[in-house]
């Protein structure tokens, strides 16, 4: 299935949505005013809380929480090598790929490839275009996803001439 991801600049509140292939509005992405922590909720398109995305600041790591009503998982980046990587808890998923430049993939212990990620230009705006082939996972892909689109570009390792 074929989704894109879009920050979303208005003032409507979302920080991101989520498109299908068809350019109709799926997903909504909002901040979660309800915690003291950094927690975002995704709803579909009736404002329905479908999942949760939290976050607790660490030094060296950025750790997301994503959880639905049924399971949770946890996403760790770590910042502090010299290829960033990041890591799965709860879940036999890994991401390999480029991280840093937002050109990833989501695969399972056998290499099957659960979602690709990658950026799209069109005349609506920059994207991230989001292909996903486990559709029973899609939400914590997507989640997933957003996770990564969020680790800052002030964290990206920088090259220096010398």
């Amino acid at each position: 299935m074929k989704l894109f991801l879009k920050r979303d600049f208005s003032n409507e509140g979302a920080l991101f949505i989520v498109f299908d292939h068809l350019g109709k509005e799926k997903f909504y992405v909002y901040r979660d005013m309800r915690h003291s922590h950094f927690s975002l909720a995704i709803t579909d398109t009736n404002f329905n809380r479908l999942c949760s995305i939290s976050t607790v600041p660490l030094p060296i790591f950025k750790a997301f929480t994503i959880k639905d009503k049924k399971s949770i998982i946890r996403l760790v980046f770590n910042k502090n090598t010299s290829r960033p990587m990041c890591y799965y808890y709860g879940i036999s998923w890994r991401i390999r790929g480029d991280i840093i430049n937002k050109n990833f993939e989501v695969v399972d212990n056998d290499n099957t490839i659960l979602l690709t990620h990658r950026g799209s230009w069109s005349r609506s705006g920059d994207s991230y275009e989001l292909n996903i082939t486990e559709g029973s996972r899609e939400l914590f892909l997507i989640a997933s996803a957003i996770c990564v689109d969020l680790i800052e570009s002030a964290d990206e390792k920088q090259l220096q001439t010398v």
